[in-house]
């Protein structure tokens, strides 16, 4: 009867997965760095949304007859 071939023997220069430490059931998704992008995302959605809403109430004047042209609204829309 032959011994069994093991892939040490078939590769001799690679680790097995035993002895490297490799558990099959570890999951590969790391939930800390889905929170911290999750948290960035929402970070910067809050960010973007006070800038437009700051625009967006800086081409409004308050007082009558005082309104911002068509032509500066565009040129701030630009910038």
């Amino acid at each position: 009867m032959e011994a069994p071939i093991s892939s040490a023997t078939l590769r001799p220069g690679l680790a097995t997965t035993a002895a490297v430490g490799y558990d099959a059931a570890a999951s590969a998704v790391s939930w800390g760095a889905i929170l911290a992008g999750a948290f960035a995302a929402a970070a910067l959605a809050l960010i973007l949304l006070l800038l437009g809403t700051g625009l967006g109430l800086s081409a409004v004047s308050p007082w009558s007859n005082e309104d911002a042209t068509a032509k500066t609204i565009g040129i701030a829309a630009i910038v």
